[in-house]
């Protein structure tokens, strides 16, 4: 489906809104609970935490926005160099609006100014107290790192440690992500000594975590659709012309009837699917619509197909079948129109 100028313009304004939302409420979390209260939930301000640990009192000023702004841009220049140009350019509004965010609130003083300083102090004994700056902390982060990703962004930092390793060592981001995240908790548990702490660090990440599958994953998940509908040509349209998508038309007939009709079975995401149902009820309010959620889904227009060199090795070793990389998978793609990609 090609867009319109106006339309490309919109959604770039749009998920350049959602980047810089997403960057802001991540700082947010930092500043008023995360870093104050020495959290270490995984991600770069666990550095700026554990880092501030030992050097703080010893300079006098906290350095924790400094350390961030450092790793963020270190990180970014890593993913320059193994993930190419394109990724980089593709992070680099989050690689700076997260750690310019992050100092302008700590700097500002947020956290004494909107009174949880005095409320943190007050309950300094109180393991809830942790709990919540722990809860609160990993829930805003998550709804954060959810829109930059909805926005087709990233807030850098750790994720492109993810990336990498999900290149070059074919293990998923989130996997990735969660042995980090663990890394990070165990250091500080060996760093502070704290089980308070500790234990507050896995709460937040599992709150960031559960944000990020409810806001971004959930949204994100792919199913399959089934349409019978007297408005075939309308509903399989919509489908490939307005949410971008190949169809598959299935000829069938009615059990009850014996009538002949054409099934329309389509992959999509979630939320288009929510689209497709809303469209299906204003032009053919008869037609029977099915949707079954899918475990994953690879290939054209959703997550692409990714080998490794290790991997490709480990098929020769199993099933002593060689397998050469394609340098352009797509190629036998071009010149094809939609009606025979589909077919």
């Amino acid at each position: 489906m090609k867009k319109t100028k106006r339309e490309r313009i919109q959604r770039e304004i749009k998920d350049l809104f959602l980047v810089l939302s997403g960057c802001f409420l991540l700082a947010l979390s930092d500043a008023l609970f995360i870093i104050p209260n020495h959290i270490v939930n995984g991600g770069v301000d666990s550095i700026g935490v554990l880092i501030n640990f030992y050097f703080q009192d010893r300079l006098g000023f906290d350095l924790s926005d400094i350390v961030v702004a450092a790793v963020q841009i270190l990180l970014w220049v890593l993913g320059l160099f193994f993930l190419g140009k394109k990724f980089s350019a593709h992070t680099l509004l989050g690689t700076l609006a997260f750690p310019a965010f992050y100092s302008l609130l700590l700097r500002t003083n947020v956290y004494e100014a909107w009174g949880l300083k005095a409320f943190f102090e007050a309950h300094s004994d109180s393991v809830g107290s942790l709990a919540l700056a722990g809860l609160f902390g990993g829930g805003i982060a998550g709804i954060g790192v959810a829109l930059t990703y909805l926005g087709d962004g990233s807030t850098g930092g750790t994720d492109i440690l993810c990336f990498i390793i999900e290149k070059y060592a074919r293990v998923t981001q989130d996997l990735s992500g969660m042995a980090l995240d663990a890394i990070f908790i165990l250091t500080s548990l060996f760093c502070m000594r704290d089980w308070g702490l500790t234990m507050s660090g896995i709460l937040s990440s599992l709150a960031c975590a559960i944000a990020v599958r409810l806001l971004y994953v959930k949204a994100n998940d792919s199913v399959v659709c089934h349409v019978i509908t007297e408005q075939f040509e309308l509903v399989n349209g919509f489908i490939q012309n307005r949410l971008g998508h190949g169809t598959t038309v299935i000829e069938g007939s009615s059990g009850r009837s014996g009538k002949e009709r054409k099934i329309v079975r389509a992959v999509m995401y979630r939320d288009e699917a929510d689209d497709l149902k809303s469209y299906i009820a204003m032009v053919d309010p008869d037609a029977f619509f099915t949707i079954a959620a899918l475990d994953e889904t690879t290939g054209r227009g959703f997550s692409p197909w990714r080998s490794s060199a290790w991997n490709r090795k480990r098929l020769l070793r199993k099933y002593g079948v060689e397998i050469k990389e394609r340098k352009n998978p797509d190629a036998e793609f071009e010149g094809l129109d939609q009606n025979q990609l589909n077919s």
